[in-house]
């Protein structure tokens, strides 16, 4: 009698570094709500206040505008690149070594944060860079880099498998 081995499609062993992470954190992606309120709250005041007091206000009352947006802008550019720092050192501290078994219908993920199954149907979206393959889904994403991958087509080829697999298993 010959037995069926059930195995693997591959298996992928790496470290998330925090360079990986912060390439996840920087993809361009939708503006948070804070975000979105840092940036129009200012620039409503300042409308409301020159509509208000048009006549009143001088050139130093402009000057004095302009400076104060551009340090808001620039404060605000601080925080938010320290707190995509801050996810991205989270992250790669959290999760550590990882090894990423794909499936022929969902990946395994084992990492130090713990054990994860992902079907193909649960992927939203695969974005494929030169350096990383990402894996987003509702409340989560995996994030391969191209040291994981024999070479770089090969990691090119599991980032468009991956994502064929979702759009066909995807009701």
């Amino acid at each position: 009698m010959v037995e069926t081995v059930h195995r693997p499609l591959a298996v992928y062993r790496y470290r998330l570094t925090l360079v990986d992470a912060l390439a996840y954190e920087r993809l361009p992606g939708e503006w948070t709500g804070w975000q979105k309120v840092a940036l129009i709250l200012p620039l409503i005041a300042v409308g409301a206040l020159a509509g208000f007091l048009e006549d009143e206000l001088g050139v130093w009352w402009w000057v004095l505008v302009a400076g104060l947006l551009v340090l808001w802008a620039a404060v605000g550019l601080v925080v938010f690149n320290w707190r995509i720092h801050r996810r991205a050192r989270t992250r790669a501290a959290r999760e550590g070594q990882i090894e990423v078994e794909d499936w022929s219908d969902h990946l395994v993920i084992r990492s130090q944060a713990g054990t994860a199954s992902l079907a193909d149907e649960a992927i939203g979206r695969v974005i494929v860079t030169a350096g990383h393959v990402f894996v987003l889904w509702r409340g989560g994403s995996l994030i391969l880099p191209l040291r994981a991958f024999e070479y770089a087509e090969a990691m090119r080829a599991f980032g468009e498998a991956i994502d064929r697999r979702s759009m066909d298993a995807a009701p």
